[in-house]
């Protein structure tokens, strides 16, 4: 197998032992690991995520947000939902931590998303992370309204489904007043973590169509 980016090594003390469930590492899947100008970092264990270059990159804000999340749980939860995943950072720990749990991700940008579902699939993740490109006026209505916590729109046929975890990624102004640069997908300063709680919602929540069957 011959990678066409970059596989970070892992540095560790001698004899350490990685804990957590190890991942499925497929070598005979090549559109698993990174291609060009996208690296296979180290995230949980020896879990890995994919990364772009020069994009979107996981950070301690991550890191920390998973931890939040996963304390705050009183009981291993079976189902976890994080709203506006990204590359799948926050996604890929909560499974790696929570393994018998089934997590789903929705994020708006599609590029992200590929990157997302392609590292759940390296490191054998039971979860799935969806980008809805079109949506109809009533299903986009019902996404914007989970992106704002409002949950389902009043009158909604399906039932709320209730998820013991929820997160959501809040969106804040420019930074520094600075424009997005395009040319580097995914790293749009108006994307962070949310103060306080950083996005990490147990109240009722609802995926509706765009979850399907597998919550």
């Amino acid at each position: 197998m011959i990678a066409e980016g970059i596989v970070r090594l892992a540095r560790r003390p001698p004899g350490w032992r990685a804990p957590g469930p190890p991942p499925a590492a497929p070598r005979e899947r090549l559109d698993l690991w990174p291609r060009v100008d996208e690296d296979l970092c180290c995230l949980s264990g020896d879990w890995r995520i994919l990364q772009r270059l020069r994009g979107h990159r996981w950070s301690l804000d991550d890191l920390l947000t998973a931890w939040v999340a996963a304390e705050s749980m009183a009981a291993p939860p079976g189902r976890i939902a994080d709203l506006g995943c990204g590359i799948g950072a926050v996604l890929l720990m909560l499974a790696w931590r929570f393994p018998s749990a089934h997590v789903a991700g929705i994020e708006a940008q599609a590029e992200s998303a590929a990157l997302a579902r392609r590292s759940i699939a390296w490191n054998g993740a039971r979860a799935f992370a969806l980008a809805p490109a079109r949506l109809s006026p009533r299903a986009a209505r019902r996404h914007r309204g989970l992106l704002r916590g409002s949950g389902a729109p009043a009158g909604a046929r399906r039932p709320l489904r209730r998820l013991p975890l929820l997160r959501r990624t809040h969106r804040a102004g420019r930074i520094g007043g600075g424009s997005v640069d395009r040319g580097q997908p995914r790293r749009d300063p108006a994307r962070r973590q949310g103060a306080a709680v950083l996005g990490v919602h147990h109240e009722a929540g609802s995926l509706g169509e765009h979850a399907g069957p597998g919550l």
